[in-house]
């Protein structure tokens, strides 16, 4: 989470030295940002996907931090006091194997083409997710699947994926019952 900071820091993965940064100050403009809340790798493309949440959009850069593009959401609408993530873009995941981006927008989850930004598909709304806050990928393991954390169910949900289908035939997890 990005809170109190705007920007994308790069260190290095073999002692934590600071190698460069980017993020142009607090904004809405292109290379700005309001809370940089996730960061994913598109390892095909050679692109930092970054959640901008508070903008309710993902932000594409190089390695570098050359600005590339934005991916403006089309699910994300008005917040209230009491649901302030329905007009928030909280979290990025992409999985090189299945070449998708997964994200949470509002209080969906989307799955987008990582190549153009288009929604593929996507799951929420009437309370499906209570507060979704994180999204994420696996690919290991006896049964691959996508995972949902939320905030205000204190849960976590998992998803089967099986031969490139995404089921919605998930089960909650109790945040108290994880290890």
């Amino acid at each position: 989470d990005g809170y109190g900071n705007q920007r994308v820091v790069v260190v290095s993965a073999a002692n934590g030295t600071y190698i460069r940064s980017w993020g142009s100050g607090v904004g809405s403009g292109p290379g700005q940002f309001t809370t940089v809340h996730s960061i994913a790798f598109d390892t095909r493309r050679r692109r930092v996907l970054v959640s901008d949440r508070d903008n309710c959009r993902l932000q594409v850069f190089d390695p570098d931090g050359k600005y590339l593009e934005a991916w403006p959401s089309e699910l994300c609408r008005e917040g209230t006091q009491s649901q302030p993530y329905l007009s928030q873009f909280s979290s990025v995941a992409y999985s090189a194997h299945l070449d998708v981006v997964f994200t949470v927008e509002g209080e969906y989850v989307a799955k987008r083409r990582p190549d153009t930004s288009e929604l593929i598909e996507f799951w929420g709304g009437n309370g499906t997710f209570l507060w979704p806050h994180d999204v994420d990928i696996a690919l290991h393991g006896k049964e691959p699947a996508w995972f949902v954390a939320e905030l205000d169910g204190m849960r976590m949900q998992r998803y089967t994926i099986q031969e490139g289908i995404y089921s919605f035939s998930g089960h909650h997890v109790p945040l108290a019952q994880l290890p």
